[in-house]
């Protein structure tokens, strides 16, 4: 099982006032220290640091009205635009800075704390008022005289530098104008040579010339096509006369519309010579003629296929010539094309040019016109309108503001550190964290708590007494909350009989031995017969509070040295007896874990109504030995001490020993953190009610007993 550092069901899901304000009760002198180190350190700072005073001119940034903006042209006016905003730049750049740096250190008015342009940098501030055109230019130092003398220098300078830039700006649009008038000169002078070289050249030329083009192409390429197909003709032709001459059967004459219309003829009279065959006799005048004029007419079409092999021999002689002139004609065509194509492009860089230079010409030209009616106008583009003055007050340390923050920034540290510090903490403080590291995976049900068993304080018991308080102030609000841990016990059991209850804890001086000690004297003042056994063989702490010998005892018992009537010894309280652990032995776990330990038990229970047992803490196995053997187990939480994480690794142990947990004592509380209202109510009933109240001295010191 895997046990964690920090329960996160036992943090709080929200700071609550009253919750804070306990953490901050638990961590009081913590808090305290954080706000008194924050307080004292920012009072230290603010009485310590070296005061800044701070100075500050006032400039008007006039709108120049020279210039032409969109703003005027849409009837907008806009009180800060860019060129507002450019200038206030300037008063922030490093340029600015140096020559003003310069000129002080050159008058010997530089202050201490600039010792170069950038400490000056770094002071200068402009303000913008919003809405306005005027800027506030402040510089802090150390010194109230040089922080005047600052601002108004940089005021100053600043104004002088941008008067200067304008004059700069007309001389260098007057260089520029003439370079490009200079330009545009040579760009015409390269026109007019270009126009009479080779005359004017216009995009419309070029289109003329590319549809020229175009057409010629298309007519070379049917014409080529043509010559193609006349040529396989020809060849067609050609082989037809090496093979005896005859012409009829070939496709280009068959494709002939006069020669279709003469073979139709010959068929039809073909057609009719083989009807009157089938008719008339072979030697029937009809028969006759009709052989001869199909004879004919087979002669016929021989002589006029041998016409049209003659014609196309010619056609493919003249469309030959034809294609040549045209091709002759395309190439001669592309090179007047190409040639007008490069010079329009000559000339539309020259137009392209002379319109950019003279674009450029005429923005440089209005910028020259606006910049010369600046300089001459009476209006300056900025003014000095109120100087620096000496300043009275440093700006800091602000002394009321800094101890205001100190505090307040004091008591969130201080919460903060203590809500840190019992974050931190993994001790039990609460009922909840009890509940959080002793919850049973898949139980709703929590650990029953027995009793809440406050911090005693007292002036005039001391240890010894305090372990035996149910004895000697039996009306104290300890003692009842005893007795009522008594009652918490005895109705824990439903089943009649005498019981053995073990008390035991987690980790060390968590109150366990106080706790058996004051339960036993309670059950015996309720008439019942109690025993007490010291089986914390490791440190045994009961002979001490019952004065008793540790000669013999539990160990004597079970190693058989001594009977239990030898051992069991008489507290001198009524109803109580008493069991010390007698010789620490060498192996205790063995003795406690044999059945001696579970006769003595048995034996013990034919006695005596209850047997408390005080067991070593968790830290070893001996009360997880002797968990099993008895009839419940009361675990004793300090709060504030115990470990959560200790506690539940603990608790998990008795339950795999099957030991049966009766509850949890709380032991140790702050009673006026939480139960404050139970004591203080139950100690005014007791007193008012049986003996008149007892005075205590107010400035006694306050005794906190280890429980």
């Amino acid at each position: 099982m895997r046990f964690e550092e920090k329960d996160s069901s036992a943090l709080p899901s929200g700071i609550e006032f009253a919750t804070l304000f306990q953490i901050v009760r638990r961590r009081l002198y913590p808090a305290l220290f954080a706000f008194l180190a924050i307080v004292c350190a920012v009072t230290a700072y603010t009485f310590t640091a070296t005061p800044v005073y701070r100075a500050t001119s006032t400039v008007l940034i006039s709108k120049d009205s020279s210039k032409l903006s969109m703003e005027d042209i849409f009837g907008m006016d806009s009180l800060q635009g860019s060129s507002f905003n450019t200038r206030i730049s300037l008063l922030k750049s490093k340029k600015l800075a140096g020559e003003v740096w310069a000129e002080l250190k050159e008058q010997g008015k530089l202050p201490p704390d600039m010792q170069n342009p950038g400490d000056l940098l770094e002071s200068i501030v402009p303000n913008p008022i919003r809405n306005t055109r005027i800027v506030e230019v402040s510089v802090s130092s150390t010194s109230a005289q040089s922080a005047a003398e600052c601002a108004n220098a940089v005021s100053k300078r600043f104004i002088e530098w941008y008067s200067e830039e304008s004059q700069r700006s007309v001389s260098f649009y007057s260089k520029q104008l003439e370079t490009l008038e200079k330009q545009i000169s040579d760009i015409n002078g390269q026109t007019n040579n270009f126009v009479k070289q080779y005359g004017l050249i216009t995009p419309e030329m070029w289109s003329t010339y590319r549809e020229e083009l175009s057409r010629l192409r298309e007519l070379v390429t049917s014409k080529g096509k043509d010559l193609r197909k006349k040529e396989r003709q020809l060849e067609q032709i050609e082989s037809a006369r090496n093979a005896g001459g005859v012409y009829v059967e070939l496709t280009c004459v068959r494709e002939n519309l006069a020669f279709a219309a003469l073979e139709k003829t010959r068929m039809d009279i073909e057609k009719e010579l083989l009807v009157a065959r089938g008719t008339y006799g072979p030697k029937h005048p009809k028969i006759a003629v009709l052989e001869a004029t199909l004879a004919k007419q087979t002669q016929d079409l021989a002589i006029f296929a041998e016409s049209i092999v003659r014609d196309l021999g010619a056609d493919y002689d003249a469309d030959q010539k034809e294609l040549t002139e045209l091709q002759a004609d395309l190439v001669a065509k592309e090179a007047t094309a190409k040639e007008t194509l490069s010079l329009l492009q000559k000339y539309s860089k020259l137009e392209r040019d002379l319109f950019s230079t003279q674009s450029l010409y005429n923005i440089v030209l209005q910028k020259m016109k606006e910049s010369g009616m600046s300089t001459s106008t009476d209006v300056e583009p900025t003014q000095l309108i109120d100087a620096a003055v000496i300043p009275v007050m440093p700006v800091s340390p602000k002394i009321k503001l800094n101890l205001a923050l100190g505090i307040l920034f004091g008591i969130v540290l201080a919460l903060a550190f203590a809500y840190l510090l019992d974050f931190l903490d993994d001790s039990v403080k609460s009922t909840e964290d009890v509940n959080a590291a002793t919850s049973v995976p898949g139980s709703d049900s929590p650990l029953p708590i027995l009793g809440y068993i406050g911090r005693i304080a007292s002036d005039h018991l001391d240890h010894h007494s305090i372990e035996r308080i149910c004895a000697v102030d039996p009306k104290s609000p300890f003692a009842e909350s005893y007795r009522t841990l008594r009652t918490s016990l005895v109705f824990s059991f439903t089943q009649p009989g005498p019981k053995a209850i073990m008390f035991t804890s987690s980790g060390s001086s968590e109150g366990k031995t106080i706790n058996v000690s004051n339960i036993g004297i309670a059950l015996a003042q309720n008439h019942f017969r109690t025993i007490i056994v010291d089986a914390d063989m490791r440190k045994p702490r009961l002979h001490h509070v019952f004065s008793a010998p540790t000669d013999k005892g539990l160990s004597s018992i079970l190693i058989g040295s001594a009977t239990t009537a030898e051992v069991v010894m008489d507290t001198g309280i009524p109803n109580l007896s008493f069991i010390p652990c007698g010789p620490i032995p060498p192996l205790a776990n063995e003795l406690l874990s044999g059945q001696c330990f579970r006769d003595l038990i048995a034996e013990l229970k034919k006695s005596f109504d209850y047997i408390i047992i005080d067991s070593p803490p968790g830290i070893v196995a001996d009360a997880t030995v002797i968990s099993p053997c008895v009839d419940g187990v009361g675990l004793v939480v300090r709060s504030g001490t115990t470990s959560r994480r200790h506690l539940r690794v603990f608790f998990e142990q008795l339950r795999r020993a099957n030991a049966k947990i009766l509850g949890v004592v709380l032991n140790d509380v702050e009673s006026k953190l939480r139960y404050g209202y139970y004591y203080s109510y139950h100690y005014k009933y007791g007193n008012d009610a049986d003996e008149p109240k007892q005075s205590h001295t107010k400035n006694s010191q306050t005794k906190a007993a280890v429980l």
